[in-house]
Parts: C-alpha cells; structure tokens; sequence
C-alpha cells in the first residue's frame, strides 16, 4: 500500500498469516506462470509440425509444376495442330479457341 498504509488483511492479521498469505500469493504466481510456459516437449511437437509443413509445400510444388507442364503441353499440341489444319504457321488466340472447342 501507498505511504505506508497496511492493507485490511495485514492490519487485522497475525505476521505469520501476512506471510502465508504472501506466500500463497506468490505460489499462485508461479502456478500462472508454469501454465503459460511451453514445454519442451510442446516445443518440439510444433517443431515438427512446421517442419512437415514446409517438407509438403516443397511436395506439392513439384507436383504443381509437373502437373501444370503437362497440361500446357497438351494444350499446344492440341494448338498445333489446329494452326497445322489452318494451313498456317503461328499459332494464334483464334487457333487456341478452336482447339480447345474441337477437343470437348
């Protein structure tokens, strides 16, 4: 308390019940305080998570990527061989739009 003042507790308290009462208060803290802590073993569990995660990323990029490269070059097959019924030699939207109507 400010200036001195005791508290209602302290002033009508015996000094041992004072320092029971600090103490339990001071066990409460440290009981707070162990909760929010992580331990160790919390540590390492989101360790591993996070590092699974990023291992999948990596997966499904590749993935991705070879799935994307298919399908483009499926599409300029398809492509090509519409400029080639064209008669022509670049491939152009109107070739693409036709290819892609022709095929579904």
């Amino acid at each position: 308390m400010p200036f001195g003042r005791k508290s209602p507790l302290e002033a009508l308290a015996l000094p041992g019940v004072i320092l029971a009462y600090k103490y339990s208060q001071f066990r409460q803290r440290r009981r707070e305080a162990a909760s929010r802590r992580v331990t160790e073993r919390e540590l390492s569990a989101l360790h591993h998570k996070i590092v699974s995660q990023i291992y999948i990323q990596w997966i499904v990029a590749i993935y991705l990527t070879g799935i994307l490269e298919y399908l483009i070059a499926k599409i300029l097959q398809l492509v090509g061989n519409a400029s080639k019924d064209l008669k022509t030699k670049r491939i152009t939207p109107r070739h693409l739009e036709v290819a892609i109507r022709a095929d579904s």
